[in-house]
């Protein structure tokens, strides 16, 4: 019965992650939903008590700076919405430990800094949405390790090279 947990925080006034869940149900939630709060910064580690965790939300948010763990830690999920922040780039590391990550959204931020290994662990994505940024070029080999692609949204960047 508790297999399939889903936490919606949606629309409320949630400026940092400082969960007082109880423990012991805390690693049964599959989906956490923090889409249209007031988080401007995050820190990766905050899920990382959430074992079973498969699908995060973060969308409509004012992020601008997403911190990458300088811990490894496991995490089994498969989709990340990030679209519609404030996110500017995308660093090295940022997705180190997100090997099973099949989704991701970074689509309507202000995207215009991409490093060339930036994706360079996420071998399961098969969904890429990227449009609605600021991207003017593409960084070379950026998307080399991305075997298992099947959708890349580029639209409405500012790209003119290719």
């Amino acid at each position: 019965l508790l297999d399939d947990l889903e936490l919606d925080l949606t629309q409320n006034f949630i400026e940092k992650l400082e969960f007082s869940i109880n423990e012991d149900i805390k690693f049964l939630y599959k989906n956490l939903i923090l889409r249209d709060n007031y988080f401007d910064e995050f820190e990766f580690e905050y899920i990382e008590s959430f074992n079973k965790l498969i699908y995060l939300d973060l969308s409509d948010n004012y992020l601008k700076d997403l911190k990458y763990s300088k811990n490894t830690f496991n995490t089994q999920l498969k989709y990340l919405n990030l679209s519609s922040n404030m996110i500017e780039s995308i660093s090295d590391g940022l997705f180190l430990n997100f090997i099973d990550l099949q989704k991701l959204d970074l689509s309507d931020n202000y995207i215009f800094n991409l490093s060339s290994l930036a994706f360079e662990r996420l071998v399961n994505l098969k969904e890429l949405y990227f449009s609605k940024n600021q991207l003017n070029f593409i960084p070379d080999k950026v998307f080399n390790h991305l075997n298992k692609l099947i959708i890349l949204d580029l639209n409405k960047n500012n790209l003119s090279l290719l």
